[in-house]
């Protein structure tokens, strides 16, 4: 399954917004949480230095019901995004899926919550929506499951929504989830004082992650190096930085003192 959409943020007010979508279909409004886990050991599950997410875990709560959800996200070979492919579960309830993720080890990235009014023309899906600490959206959705063009796809997405009437920016080129992700990282470098980090505790959790796994990529290539120059019988002496221990100091930073992680 194939979920194209394109999300642009909305510049009119919300309510003005859903009555010019009146003639369309109502399907209802969904209330949302959305949480996201990441695998510490998996270092594709991590978000990259551009706050991408290239495949998530997702726990989403959805007007009473609970959904487990594995996506994979789809770039073109300059960085846009193109679709994500889902594989989608309802589950009981929310304690056994954490049950079965703490099992696995996953951590808690991010939680996103937004409340949308889900419309539709039989075509495409409309969703206009508040997210919680982003602002307001809309939507165009449409699932496929074949191989058709999807840039093209996009552009018919991009004229309908040029129909609707509704004041809005450009095509977004990248997701909600990345969006929070930016927004978590201002955050965490406009911090002053280390309590203020408790908020962002999360995405500290997953950089620190992401930092101890390229520190071992880059020990590991540091003793290859230094084994090929042994068995090459080079007489220098190749000498390994030894990033451990300088990651593993620890340094004391005043409470009034800028943190900036990045």
């Amino acid at each position: 399954m194939k979920e194209i959409e394109i999300t642009m943020q909305l510049l009119e007010n919300l309510d003005t917004a859903k009555q010019k979508l009146a003639n369309f279909n109502f399907v209802g409004e969904e209330k949302i949480m959305d949480t996201y886990f990441y695998d510490p050991n998996k270092f594709s599950s991590m978000p990259t230095k551009d706050k991408e997410l290239g495949e998530c875990l997702r726990l989403r709560s959805k007007n009473q019901k609970i959904y487990v959800s594995y996506t994979i996200d789809k770039y073109d070979e300059e960085g846009n995004w193109l679709y994500a492919q889902h594989f989608e579960t309802e589950v009981p309830n929310v304690q056994a899926a954490l049950s079965q993720f703490n099992q696995a080890n996953l951590k808690e990235m991010m939680t996103i919550r937004k409340i949308r009014n889900h419309f539709t023309n039989g075509n495409y899906e409309i969703f206009i929506e508040n997210v919680e600490a982003l602002g307001n959206f809309i939507e165009i959705e449409k699932i496929i499951n074949d191989d058709r063009d999807i840039l093209a796809l996009k552009k018919e997405m991009k004229e309908f929504a040029g129909t609707l009437n509704i004041q809005m920016s450009d095509v977004l080129k990248t997701g909600k989830p990345e969006m929070m992700l930016k927004k978590l990282k201002a955050d965490i470098n406009a911090c002053k004082k280390k309590e203020e980090l408790n908020n962002v505790t999360s995405e500290i959790n997953s950089i620190k992650s992401k930092i101890c796994m390229s520190i071992v990529e880059k020990q590991k290539k540091a003793e290859a190096d230094a084994k090929i120059a042994e068995q090459n019988s080079k007489k220098e002496t190749v000498e390994t930085e030894d990033i451990f221990s300088e990651m593993c100091t620890e340094v004391n930073t005043s409470d009034e003192e800028d943190l900036n992680i990045f």
